[in-house]
């Protein structure tokens, strides 16, 4: 699974032994992060609402066939109000060249039972996507089997959907968004995402909200945080400063790391993700 080490997101994780509360606080090594924890608040109230959990098919070559899988994504403004951010290789597997399938994102998730997608885990709704993209750069990446890229082609690890309405309503109006602000390379971030492979750190499951705060650095390209979300947080949003409303700006998503490495890296986000969003925005 993506993010640790390499991209691919992780197949879902139901947690059958975990329960309806999300746990609190680290496990064996010390953490490095400023803070991280689980989202304990109601996934109702921003920054959370906008935030949420993408299922999808992925093609798996050795069994040949596809199976379950998710990442994080997050709805963010734009002209038609429809549109969900995330990476990149959340919707379009390099190495296989061939793209996710059977999408679903619910945002504002936050798993009641165990079981992943029941209605009562998507308290904003269950929206399934018109179109999806990704730049051209990560379509163009020529990653190994285990998911390993270089800086150049993880620079590319973008994605985006647009949502079909949902009983006449649009995702935007529904769930509220995050703003994309571009450029960025140092500052205060606080991260967030639906990690699905336990380590050492955390129980994770997939079933809960995980963020992380802490003063990212910045090196070829990549900005990088002490962080420990593991698969399942790839395409989660690196957000900066917010208003009293709790939208913020996204700075970045969730590329690759974390884990046992005890970093999390997200691309630049520059040229290449204003391209992609130009091209979504109105579609």
């Amino acid at each position: 699974g993506g993010p640790p080490a390499r991209a691919f997101p992780a197949p879902v994780e139901t947690g059958s032994n975990a329960g309806d509360r999300p746990p609190s606080g680290g496990g064996g090594a010390e953490t490095i992060a400023t803070a991280e924890d689980f989202w304990q608040a109601s996934s109702s109230v921003m920054p959370a609402r906008a935030v949420g959990r993408l299922f999808f098919r992925s093609w798996d070559s050795l069994g040949q066939r596809f199976f379950d899988s998710s990442c994080s994504a997050t709805v963010i403004e734009a002209d038609n109000r429809s549109t969900v951010w995330t990476a990149g290789h959340c919707v379009f597997s390099t190495h296989e060249n061939i793209w996710h399938q059977s999408f679903l994102f619910c945002p504002g998730y936050r798993d009641r039972g165990g079981r992943p997608q029941q209605s009562r885990d998507c308290p904003l709704g269950k929206w399934l996507p018109e179109w999806v993209a990704t730049t051209p750069q990560w379509i163009d990446a020529r990653c190994t089997p285990d998911g390993s890229c270089s800086v150049a082609e993880f620079g590319g690890d973008f994605g985006a959907l647009t949502m079909y309405p949902r009983r006449g309503q649009l995702i935007e109006n529904r769930a509220s968004s995050h703003v994309l602000r571009y450029n960025i390379t140092v500052g205060d971030h606080t991260l967030f995402g639906y990690p699905a492979v336990p380590s050492s750190f955390y129980p994770f499951d997939g079933r809960f909200l995980y963020w992380c705060t802490a003063t990212n650095f910045y090196v070829e390209n990549t900005l990088k945080m002490p962080c420990h979300a593991t698969g399942g947080a790839s395409g989660g949003p690196w957000l900066g400063p917010r208003n009293r409303q709790g939208r913020a700006y996204l700075d970045t998503v969730n590329s690759h790391g974390g884990g046992e490495t005890g970093y999390l890296s997200g691309a630049y986000q520059g040229l290449w993700a204003y391209e992609l969003y130009q091209l979504v925005r109105r579609s």
